[in-house]
C-alpha cells in the first residue's frame, strides 16, 4: 500500500510541477499562483486519489469473487458427487466471507 500511494504522490506532483513551468513558460502568473495553491493542499488531494485507487482494487476483488462464485454455483448445479458439492459449498463460504471482509473494507 505504501508503494502505491508514493507512486500516485510522486505523479500527482510530478504533474502539477510540470504544469507550473509550462505555466511559466507562457508567462501566467495567475496560473501558477493557483497551481502553487494545489501543491500547498497536495496531502489531501493525494489522500483522496490513494482514497479512490483502494476502493476501485476492492471493488475490482469483490466483481472478481462474485464472478467466481457464480462458477462454483454452476458446478454444484452440474454434479452429482455428494463429497463434491460439500467441498464446493465450503467453497463458496470461504468466498462469501472473503466478500463480507471486502464489502465491510469498501463501505468504512
Amino acid at each position: 500500500m505504501k508503494t502505491q500511494q508514493i507512486e500516485i504522490a510522486e505523479a500527482w506532483t510530478n504533474d502539477y510541477l510540470d504544469l507550473y513551468n509550462f505555466a511559466g513558460q507562457l508567462g501566467d502568473l495567475e496560473w501558477q499562483n493557483e497551481i502553487l495553491s494545489n501543491l500547498k493542499v497536495a496531502k489531501i488531494e493525494i489522500q483522496k486519489e490513494v482514497y479512490a485507487k483502494k476502493r476501485e482494487d476492492l471493488w475490482q476483488k469483490f466483481d472478481f469473487i462474485n464472478q467466481e462464485l457464480l462458477a462454483l454455483y454452476q458446478e454444484i448445479h452440474q454434479t452429482n458427487l455428494e463429497n463434491e458439492v460439500e467441498k464446493l459449498q465450503n467453497k463458496v463460504w470461504e468466498l462469501k466471507l472473503q466478500r463480507i471482509l471486502i464489502s465491510k473494507e469498501i463501505y468504512s
